[in-house]
């Protein structure tokens, strides 16, 4: 069975707000990781009510998710990675909180959020590019990735974190009218150094 973990505030039925979806494979430590955190951390709780889905629990970045009020942090536990079950599960979680936005990151996410969105009919699907080249082409990837492309065909925007995501967005025939680039943000407070962790570091290395 699928396990949540709730926050304080779950306003998912409020007219006043958005309901977010963020699907991921995984919240270890990774960039696309990072970001998603940073994202579903700065939205406006006023605003916005988010809901991140993992494919797969324990990732070390999932305490941030948990401890964040007007966010809810959602498994879908996949047991292997022929399973596809998560999409019935997901579709039923978009249409249970009312989502009005999913954004995927990742190959399998985005494959899995997209096809639930569809089942569930929720209303708008932002696609996200998080690389400017892909590493990866074993068969595995290259069809998630040949369905992924033609589900971003029918969704609302491509959003790519560089001009080389956006390139490679076009090149694998997304339609430039529907993609965007906005780049990787930086939280200033993660920037700031602890004074006594530095003295300990310099004390052990000499």
């Amino acid at each position: 069975m699928p396990t949540a973990r709730h926050t304080a505030n779950n306003a998912s039925s409020s007219p006043a707000r958005i309901n977010v979806c963020l699907p991921v494979n995984y919240l270890g430590f990774g960039g696309a990781e990072r970001q998603l955190v940073e994202l579903a951390l700065g939205l406006d709780k006023s605003r916005f009510q988010v809901l991140v889905v993992t494919l797969k629990s324990g990732g070390e970045l999932e305490a941030e998710v948990q401890n964040q009020q007007g966010s809810t942090l959602h498994s879908l536990e996949r047991k292997s990675k022929y399973s596809m079950a998560p999409i019935i599960r997901l579709a039923r979680l978009l249409k249970q909180e009312q989502i009005h936005v999913i954004q995927p990151f990742l190959s399998p996410a985005t494959f899995f959020g997209l096809t639930a969105s569809f089942l569930s009919r929720t209303p708008v699907r932002i696609v996200t590019e998080r690389c400017g080249l892909r590493k990866d082409r074993g068969l595995g990837n290259k069809a998630y990735r040949f369905v992924e492309d033609k589900l971003t065909r029918f969704a609302d925007l491509a959003v790519a974190n560089s001009e080389a995501g956006r390139d490679y967005l076009h090149e694998r025939g997304i339609n430039p009218g529907m993609t965007r680039v906005i780049y990787n943000g930086i939280n200033p407070e993660r920037l700031q150094a602890d004074p006594d962790m530095v003295r300990r570091v310099k004390e052990r290395l000499d």
